[in-house]
Parts: C-alpha cells; sequence; structure tokens
C-alpha cells in the first residue's frame, strides 16, 4: 500500500525525534472515566459466572432487551428481535451494504464522507454512489441533487448524523424531505447515529427512528463513541418498518450474522450494566466536550483566514483555509513540517473542493489549546 505525503513527513519527523500532535485522532479513550471503569469491573464476574457461550445470532437476549429499554426511555419502542449486534459499526455496515447491493443494487452515501466506508464497500464488490452535502448551506442534504443520483437500482439511502467529518446535524425539515423521497420511490433508509449522545446547543436530535413515515429504517449505533469504549466493539443495527417487507430482510442479515459470530461473551454480558450504570458519566463526558467545541471554535473565529460551519453534533471541524494557492494536502504538509500539528485534508473525505481540512476537538484540552493558537498563528503569517 502506497504511504502518502503527510504519512511520509510524520515518519521523517518521528525518526529524527521530533514530536508530532495527532488533531485528527477521535480517541475517545482521552476521557476514560475511572468511575464507569469500577462499575464494569464489578460486572465482570458476571461473565465468568456465565456456565456456556450462547451462540444466539442475533446477540443475547439480555443484552438486545438493554438496549430496547435504553431506547424506550427516549420514547421509541423497539423489540428486541428487531435489534442485531455487531462487533463494531464498520460490521454493520459491511452486512447492509452487502444485502442491499445484491443484483446490482445502489447505496446512495453523503459526501463529504470518512474514508473507510468505500473500503468496506470494496470488501463486497460495490462501488458506492455520491450526493452532496451542501457546504453552502450548513452541509445539509441537497435534496435536489439526492433525487437525481436516485435510479431503478437504487436500494438505501445512507445519512450520517451528525457527521463526520463536517460536524453537521440533519434537521427536522431536511431529515423529513429526504424521508419523503425515499418513500416516493420506495427506498431504505440506513442512518448512521454513532455521534447522536453528541449534540449541541439544546437542540433535540432528529432521527428516522422518530420521523419515518412507516418505511424501512436501519439505524446504527454502539458503545465506541457514546461510552469512550472502542475497545469493546459492540455496535447494533435497530431495524423498524412494516414487518412484511422487514423479516426477509432481518432473516438475511442474520443468515450474514451467523457465518461469523463475531460478537464476544464479555462485552453483551456488559452491555446492560454499562447502559444502565453509564448515564451520569455519560453527562459529564459530553459537557467535557462541548467546551472543547466551545474553544475550538473561540480560538478558530479569531483568523480572517478560516471560514467553518459550527459543529452542531459529533467531535469534528471541517475548516476551509481562504487566502490560499496551496492545495489542501500541501496546506496540511507545511502545517505539519512547521508546527508539528498533523490534520486531515479534506480530499482523505473525498471532498477535494477548495482547501478544506479536519480537526477533531476530543483532545486534552491544555494540548487543544496551545494547538489551536498555533494553527491560527501559522495561518496568520
Amino acid at each position: 500500500m502506497q504511504i502518502n505525503a503527510l504519512q511520509k513527513e510524520i515518519n521523517e519527523l518521528i525518526k529524527a525525534g521530533k514530536k508530532v500532535i495527532n488533531l485528527s485522532a477521535a480517541n475517545s479513550t482521552f476521557f476514560e472515566s475511572l468511575l464507569l471503569t469500577r462499575k464494569i469491573q464489578k460486572a465482570f464476574p458476571k461473565v465468568l459466572s456465565r456456565p456456556y457461550y450462547e451462540a444466539n445470532t442475533k446477540g443475547y437476549l439480555t443484552a438486545r432487551q438493554s438496549i430496547a429499554d435504553f431506547y424506550q426511555k427516549i420514547d421509541i419502542t423497539i423489540d428486541p428481535e428487531n435489534i442485531l449486534l455487531t462487533s463494531g459499526t464498520s460490521e454493520s455496515y459491511l452486512y447492509l451494504f452487502r444485502y442491499f447491493s445484491q443484483d446490482g443494487g445502489e447505496i446512495l452515501f453523503p459526501r463529504p464522507s470518512y474514508p473507510l466506508f468505500s473500503e468496506i464497500a470494496k470488501l463486497v464488490n460495490i462501488e458506492l454512489k455520491y450526493y452532496n452535502l451542501n457546504a453552502q448551506n450548513s452541509w445539509k442534504i441537497d435534496v435536489e441533487d439526492l433525487e437525481t443520483k436516485i435510479t431503478p437500482k437504487t436500494r438505501a439511502i445512507v445519512l450520517i448524523s451528525p457527521n463526520n467529518p463536517t460536524g453537521s446535524m440533519l434537521s427536522k425539515a431536511n431529515l423529513q424531505d429526504v424521508l419523503a423521497l425515499a418513500k416516493k420511490h420506495n427506498i431504505a433508509i440506513i442512518s448512521d447515529e454513532v455521534f447522536s449522545e453528541f449534540v449541541y446547543n439544546n437542540e433535540e436530535f432528529p432521527s428516522p427512528l422518530y420521523e419515518a413515515d412507516n418505511q424501512l429504517i436501519f439505524s446504527l449505533n454502539g458503545l465506541s463513541k457514546t461510552y469512550a469504549l472502542p475497545g469493546l466493539k459492540l455496535s447494533w443495527i435497530l431495524m423498524k418498518g412494516p414487518q412484511k417487507e422487514l423479516q426477509p430482510i432481518a432473516d438475511q442479515l442474520e443468515l450474514m450474522i451467523d457465518a461469523l459470530l463475531s460478537c464476544n461473551q464479555f462485552s453483551q454480558v456488559l452491555l446492560p450494566t454499562i447502559l444502565k450504570e453509564g448515564g451520569k458519566w455519560l453527562k459529564n463526558y459530553h459537557a467535557r466536550i462541548e467546551k472543547n467545541r466551545l474553544l475550538t471554535i473561540d480560538i478558530l473565529s479569531q483568523c480572517p483566514n478560516l471560514e467553518f460551519h459550527y459543529p452542531e453534533g459529533g467531535f469534528y471541524i471541517f475548516p476551509k483555509v481562504l487566502n490560499t494557492k496551496l492545495t489542501d494536502e500541501e496546506f496540511c504538509l507545511d502545517l505539519l513540517k512547521k508546527t508539528g500539528l498533523y490534520v486531515h485534508p479534506g480530499y482523505f473525505y473525498d471532498f477535494p473542493e477548495n482547501c478544506h481540512f479536519l480537526l477533531c476537538f476530543l483532545q486534552d484540552p491544555k494540548i487543544l489549546k496551545k494547538s489551536l493558537k498555533k494553527i491560527v498563528k501559522y495561518l496568520s503569517s
């Protein structure tokens, strides 16, 4: 695999003994909670006390029921039988991509988007079809553009809200327009909601689970982002819609999962404890990230050579560099060489227009503040 220029420079800097700060890393374990960890440790004997491993293709019923109870608290009723456990959201995508691409089916995906998804698509021998997020309209979905991308082969539309990399969130009106379009063309919705617990400005999170009009919805979420527990590798697919349409899809997805049975016993047994005990920790975690978000906005707003949409959710901001002739890669490379700060260029997210870069504000606050000021100083010079 070819190493890009940025990675080559990082390797050279590290080899020379220089320090590199990765401002693109979404390492949620920076905010590891001793309290939550202790609660998980106390629950560990439950794993050891289980007499045998249950090879349940959907996942342990106790785990699925705890997820159903978790959603019931936010007024979403879901049958545990319509919940599938997976080992990470990437695996959820793999199964759904495989199902909806059968017989030449096409899947519409937002652009810009996280680069991993195209690699997952390659594993099932498909090429994603992209629709645009409108940079001039707070990165909302351009519904007119979306409809032009729909063909008789279109089987599903992927929504990612809050979005990585843009930090945008679908408004209720924008979501309703997309759902109406999907219903008109009889297309399923795959809704990636892994950042749904990180919505700012006291806004409500619009989800297809609330807004859909008796349509096929596949909602993705998990422990990695919400509880800063990526190592447990436990995620889920919530399935909702007319049961006659949903059941054959659920049966095929379950058949695929049965081939791997990748969810480990440890994570499934711990899940009810995490969902039950993690509420207070999650509230504090959200507050700390919100402080980082406001810090990022405050410092970067002082730079006249930057233009950006204030993040409405998630961990990311996606600024545009003004008054430069550099490409996004050239900008990121020059920033790295002169400051030791590593950010992702926009083209990593299939967005080569202008000069954009991604920055994650999920960092130690002291490091984040110092790094942001370095970026402003660099751009001001």
